[in-house]
């Protein structure tokens, strides 16, 4: 658990660095204003948690701050400590996308779906989510196969494949900085040979994400890790 919020901790600071003190910019005040206050629900992997509750002491980050800042940012919460942090946009290439902190901790998405993570610890080394996207970008229910290369305890990776069953779940209004959105709630239950995870997807008529809690891998503490993933700005 240490080592993840290390990690976090190194990366927000770089982040806060990059731009600028941290009280000269509108992403430098909420960003140590909501390392400070993050809290959620409680919840299990079955019934994902819902969305990150910033406490009210916390500094707002507003739409119009992200208008003046200028580029894509994705907020990441790492669920297992709470650890939070504001990532930007490195580089685009075939459907994948990398974000990134000024340390170089990173993840990187196709089309939303959480492909690779480093530096959270429990890292995700890759993944093979083809027929998930398939469904999902169609906004469409069935069955998909996920391939995954995770790091065990002893930090060895580990390739696991899983079966999945994508469900939906209505139609919900959500909030994410101030504005809100009306999101397809679609469910990802997957069973491999030891585990059992539940991703969550919410999304909107164009089958593109507005927030996302993923599966990152087996934690340090052999605990599911779970980030949830908001869309900032694009």
């Amino acid at each position: 658990m240490r080592s993840h919020q290390l990690v976090f901790a190194i990366a927000l600071t770089a982040l806060l660095s990059a731009c600028g003190t941290q009280s000269d910019t509108p992403l430098s005040r909420f960003s140590l204003g909501l390392w400070e206050n993050v809290s959620r629900p409680s919840g299990n992997a079955d019934q994902p948690s819902g969305p990150v509750i910033v406490q009210e002491s916390a500094p707002v980050l507003t739409r119009a701050a992200l208008q003046e800042l200028g580029e894509p940012l994705i907020l990441v919460v790492l669920e297992s400590t709470q650890q939070a942090a504001i990532l930007r946009q490195t580089q685009t290439h075939n459907g994948y996308t990398s974000w990134i902190t000024v340390d170089g901790a990173s993840i990187v998405m196709r089309n939303g779906l959480l492909t690779a993570t480093r530096g959270l610890g429990a890292d995700l080394m890759s993944a093979d989510v083809s027929d998930t996207e398939n469904l999902l970008r169609h906004l469409r229910e069935g069955q998909a196969d996920r391939l995954y290369v995770t790091l065990d305890a002893q930090f060895q990776e580990r390739t696991e494949r899983f079966t999945c069953q994508i469900s939906a779940h209505g139609t919900e209004r959500i909030d994410i900085l101030g504005t809100e959105f009306t999101a397809r709630h679609m469910r990802e239950t997957c069973t491999g040979s030891d585990k059992r995870f539940v991703n969550a997807y919410w999304m909107d008529a164009r089958g593109q994400f507005l927030r996302t809690r993923q599966w990152v891998g087996q934690s340090v503490a052999q605990n599911l890790a779970y980030i949830q993933i908001d869309k900032l700005s694009e």
